[in-house]
């Protein structure tokens, strides 16, 4: 039974990395992180979760479909930051709960928020390309609608 569990859980994982590796890279160490924010005129956007939050699990449909909005705005790029294996930077970050979304132009962090709303108005602020609403007739669009309200946060085991 155990190892039913195992399989099944390295299945999610596997197919969660497959899916965002499209648009959204995982940063699994400090030197990529630091490679993908310091690319000069972009705009870096860094999602940091934990596998074990399930709000940061509930947002993740949303946050590949805000991504793919970009996908041909070559002055934006996504990525993604589990605050369990990059510690340190999460520390040095101030990040204390998940999800918690960065952004970054040339390496230096320009702002941060913990709502998804709050980053998609800040997002298409700095890229000055409107993004009204995700697809209404999308199969996430119940997920838009929950996290459009305040977003619940996990903040606990965070030292």
């Amino acid at each position: 039974m155990n190892y039913k569990k195992n399989i099944f859980l390295v299945l999610i994982i596997c197919t969660q990395t497959i899916i965002c590796s499209e648009n959204i890279m995982m940063l699994n160490s400090a030197n990529s992180f630091n490679a993908f924010i310091d690319k000069s005129d972009t705009l870096s956007v860094v999602k940091f979760y934990a596998t074990w939050c399930e709000f940061s699990q509930k947002n993740e449909p949303l946050y590949q479909e805000f991504a793919k909005l970009y996908e041909k705005n070559n002055d934006v790029q996504f990525g993604k930051v589990d605050v369990d294996t990059l510690v340190d930077i999460r520390k040095s970050y101030g990040v204390d709960r998940t999800p918690y979304f960065l952004i970054f132009k040339s390496g230096v962090m320009i702002d941060k928020t913990t709502s998804f709303n709050g980053l998609k108005n800040r997002v298409s602020a700095l890229t000055k390309q409107k993004v009204a609403s995700l697809k209404k007739n999308n199969m996430f669009s119940h997920i838009a609608n929950a996290l459009m309200k305040p977003i619940r946060i996990c903040k606990s085991f965070f030292i």
